[in-house]
């Protein structure tokens, strides 16, 4: 559920750009803009408002500013790729396995939380996480959205129990010009009209069976030629669906109750509605009977303000709903405004506009530039050679505060395992290397460290009962339980987004296949079931739909990608080396993994759909284990190339490797978690 509040609060910020936007287009060009592009924007705006639709950009603007913009960081300190060969079997493999499945153990992947990109909804995100009541706040938003489904549907029932008393309408004249204008616009549904009184103007009821529903003064008062341009209002509204729309609008609302700028939207939405049916009507009219259809409202609007008392429900349409604007509708008749191509133009360009900002990821910062935001430089002169060096001994407190605050937060941790103390445990360290703390002590290998997505959980795997299985503990080391059970090996468990599964990969079936389990280890699942074959390295997208891993099916390590249910089966690879251990980035546009294809271990990454795949190290050691730090500026990874395993860091582009462990023994399976 706090998954659905975040998407929530995502649609409900951009809808409310657009919101702002079509508020200024009303203010400067209501009068010379017409009403169907309004409508076309206020339907844009219904879209985001229910959808969470995000289409991703090839381009970004921020593709457009000058790299002088962005703030380098120090680089002396960061040693360029070197060194990949393949990477030696970590502890104990496991029995029955290949090479590369018993790389699992050594070979962590991070929970993909953050991808390529920094926008307001990482900071959403990290908001909805520091809120220690998230609960209350769940269902508070539920009650309110039950309140506003209930209020209205009771409201609507009430008011269809009332028409129950209503008559039919008996003058054939009234029916006669009904009938003509069903078969003008082409309507071939029934239409009943019903002479009632429990509303104040003329409107329609109901979107499957529509009923106009005239009140009796109004019958008795306006004469028929009068008459024929307010039923021809009605018909149109029939025909173009508003009241499916409103019930779409019903929704809208209440799951945005809290968003007044919603209900602004629709008051504002029902009046264009009514403008756009005016002119639909006005259109089949000559000048004598537009007057006449303009005199005809106002008596309307008469009838309705000696009705006011008697409220319709919000899912019918009235003709006069907003008296305000009654006067606006009677100039635009009397005074029609003439076509012009500059606003049509005007209108499209908005349109797209709107389209483009508010529906695609062209308006949010790729990493190399967002790393840079916030971030101030003073201009110094030009330093030689010598200057440079004993600047750097003398700053490099400074140096790591500024590669913090490049892309690195300081809030942020990465755990993983070292082999430092003798055996195989979980340590966690700052982002920047610092602070190295171990988590577990026992006589067995405890590898594969995961976060959880809220990062009060760490789950692993762990020999330390005879065979390798899966345990989860708090995140300072604490109430360490195992998840599973069996005399098999289960290893490289990773999180789902929403915290409630946990994947990992098994060889409980006689070959290595994909599984997932509640994050209790209840519902134990199998996903994949190749014959002869081993499927590995599980990492769930980042919206719960699917999971990519790798698997030997077609004769060599690919990567695949699934539904979350281990349906649609897709291989993303294809070529004669190993890919293997794919890491998903948060907003699914790019999947990180380590390839062989080039003679050695290296790391690459390549969009979510398999294409472009782009060499991110190289040198003759090997490179594995890549892993998204939370802001998607850095990619952390584990590399032998000074001579043992240890965990390293690089921006997104394979730029600035850094070096965060040293020691004598062997670092592996980073998973970086931003608190």
């Amino acid at each position: 559920m706090m998954t659905v509040l975040k998407i929530l609060l995502e649609m409900t910020v951009m809808a409310s750009v657009m919101i702002g936007i079509v508020l200024v287009i009303r203010m400067g060009m209501s009068r010379k803009m017409n009403p169907t592009v309004m409508l076309l924007l206020w339907i844009m705006i219904l879209v985001r408002l229910c959808l969470p639709i995000t289409f991703t950009s090839p381009v970004h603007i921020s593709d457009l500013i000058p790299e002088q913009a962005v703030i380098e960081q120090v680089g002396d300190e960061i040693q360029p790729g070197v060194a990949p060969e393949l990477p030696e079997s970590f502890p104990a493999q496991t029995s029955g396995t290949a090479v590369d499945i018993s790389r699992s153990q050594t070979e962590k992947s991070a929970i993909p939380r953050i991808g390529a990109q920094i926008s307001l909804f990482s900071q959403i995100d990290e908001f909805f996480k520091s809120i220690p009541i998230w609960g209350a706040v769940i269902c508070i938003w539920a009650l309110g959205v039950l309140f506003i489904l209930l209020i209205t549907i009771r409201r609507a029932a009430l008011f269809r129990r009332k028409l129950y008393i209503c008559k039919p309408i008996a003058d054939d004249k009234i029916l006669q010009i009904i009938l003509q204008h069903k078969q003008n616009t082409g309507i071939k549904k029934d239409i009943k009209v019903l002479e009632c009184n429990c509303l104040p103007a003329p409107a329609v009821f109901g979107h499957f069976k529509p009923c106009i529903l005239l009140p009796t003064l109004f019958i008795k008062s306006v004469d028929i030629s009068s008459m024929r341009g307010i039923l021809l209002h009605e018909i149109y509204h029939i025909k173009r669906h508003d009241i499916l729309i409103n019930y779409i609008w019903l929704v809208a609302k209440a799951l945005h109750w809290f968003n007044p700028l919603v209900w602004m939207a629709y008051k504002l939405f029902q009046d264009d509605v009514e403008l756009c049916c005016d002119q639909m009507v006005v259109s089949n009219l000559g000048e004598d009977d537009r007057l006449k259809y303009s005199q005809s409202l106002v008596e309307a609007a008469r009838f309705s303000r000696q009705n006011y008392w008697n409220p319709v429900p919000v899912i019918t349409t009235a003709l006069n709903e907003n008296k305000f604007k009654l006067k606006e509708r009677v100039i635009r008749l009397i005074k029609p405004q003439k076509k012009s191509r500059v606003f049509v133009m005007v209108s499209v360009l908005l349109a797209m506009f709107m389209f483009i900002v508010c529906f695609t990821t062209v308006c949010q910062l790729t990493p190399d530039k967002a790393e840079a935001v916030g971030e101030t430089e003073e201009e110094t002169a030009p330093l030689d050679e010598a200057e440079k060096e004993d600047l750097e001994e003398e700053t490099v407190e400074e140096e790591n505060v500024e590669e913090k605050t490049s892309g690195i937060l300081n809030e942020s941790k990465i755990v993983y395992s070292s082999g430092r103390d003798g055996n195989w445990e979980i340590y966690v360290m700052d982002s920047d290397g610092k602070n190295q703390v171990r988590l577990t002590d026992n006589d067995s290998s405890d590898v594969n460290p995961c976060w959880s997505p809220d990062g009060s959980k760490i789950a692993f795997e762990s020999d330390r009962d005879g065979n390798w299985e899966i345990y989860v503990m708090d995140s300072d080391g604490k109430n360490q339980v195992r998840l599973t059970d069996n005399d098999s090996e289960d290893a490289y468990p990773f999180w789902s987004p929403d915290g409630s599964k946990i994947a990992f990969e098994s060889d409980r079936d006689g070959n290595w296949e994909i599984y997932i389990m509640d994050s209790d280890g209840k519902n134990q699942v199998v996903l994949t079931t190749g014959k002869n074959s081993m499927d590995g390295f599980p990492s769930w997208c980042p919206d719960g739909s699917m999971i990519t891993y790798s698997s030997d099916r077609d004769g060599n390590w690919e990567i695949y990608v699934m539904d979350s249910d281990g349906k649609n089966q897709v291989r993303f690879t294809d070529n004669d080396s190993s890919d293997l251990n794919p890491y998903w980035s948060s907003n699914k546009s790019k999947i990180a993994f380590e390839s062989d294809r080039d003679g050695n271990w290296e790391i690459y990454i390549m969009d979510s759909d398999g294409k472009n795949q782009v060499r991110l190290t190289d040198n003759d050691s090997s490179d594995v284990n890549p892993c998204w730090s939370p802001d998607g500026s850095k990619i952390a990874f584990e590399s032998d190339r000074d001579g043992n395993w240890e965990i390293y860091v690089m921006d997104f582009d394979g730029k600035n490797q850094v070096r965060l462990t040293d020691n004598d023994s062997s670092e592996a399976n980073p998973s970086w978690f931003q608190k």
